[in-house]
C-alpha cells in the first residue's frame, strides 16, 4: 500500500499529481481533437444518410423521353395512354416496369390502410427531428474542433494573428514565415 496511508483510523490515498509536460499536453490535445474530428465526421455522415432516407421515400418523376413528330402531337401527348396504364401508377412516380392496363385489372387489389400512412408519417417527423438535433450536434462539434484547434496552436507557440468573427468568437490567423 504505498499509495495509502492512515489519517483518523481511515484509509486514505494520497494522490501525487505531477505536471504534465508541454509535449504530454499537446499529445492529448492532438489525440483529444482527432476523436472530435471523427465524431463530426460521424455524424455528418449520418446526417447525410438520414437526409438521403427522407428524399428516397418521396415519388420521383418519370424522366422517360418520348419522341414526336409535331407540336400539335406535344400537345395532345397523354402519358397514360402511351404505356397503357392508370394514371395513379404514373403519380406514385414509378420510373421503371410500368404495370400496364391489362395486368392491373388481373392482379389482386391491395389497399392501402390509413394506420401505414399515419405510422409511416410519424416516422418521417421522427427523421427529421432526428435530423435537426444531429445538424445541432454538429455544429457545436465543429465550434468545439475550432477551439481546441485554436488552443493547440497558442499551446505549439506559433506566431498568430487573432480575428474577431461575425458571431463574436476569434478566429487564428497563422502568420507566414519562410522556411530556410
Amino acid at each position: 500500500m504505498e499509495h495509502a496511508q492512515m489519517q483518523d483510523s481511515f484509509h486514505t490515498k494520497i494522490i501525487e499529481r505531477q505536471p504534465m509536460s508541454k509535449e504530454q499536453m499537446l499529445d492529448m490535445q492532438t489525440h483529444n481533437l482527432s476523436y472530435i474530428s471523427h465524431k463530426r465526421l460521424l455524424d455528418a455522415k449520418k446526417v447525410e444518410a438520414l437526409q438521403q432516407s427522407i428524399f428516397a421515400d418521396q415519388p420521383k418523376k418519370p424522366n422517360h423521353i418520348i419522341f414526336v413528330d409535331d407540336e400539335k402531337e406535344k400537345a395532345n401527348f397523354d402519358p397514360v395512354k402511351y404505356y397503357d396504364t392508370v394514371p395513379e401508377a404514373l403519380a406514385l412516380g414509378i420510373t421503371h416496369n410500368i404495370p400496364k392496363r391489362e395486368n392491373l385489372e388481373n392482379a389482386p387489389v391491395i389497399l392501402n390502410s390509413g394506420a401505414n400512412i399515419a405510422a409511416a408519417a410519424k416516422d418521417f417527423q421522427k427523421t427529421k427531428l432526428e435530423i435537426r438535433e444531429r445538424l445541432k450536434r454538429l455544429k457545436r462539434l465543429e465550434d468545439t474542433e475550432r477551439r481546441m484547434r485554436d488552443q493547440k496552436t497558442r499551446m505549439t507557440g506559433v506566431s498568430y494573428t487573432e480575428k474577431k468573427r461575425d458571431d463574436g468568437s476569434t478566429m487564428l490567423k497563422l502568420k507566414k514565415e519562410r522556411k530556410r
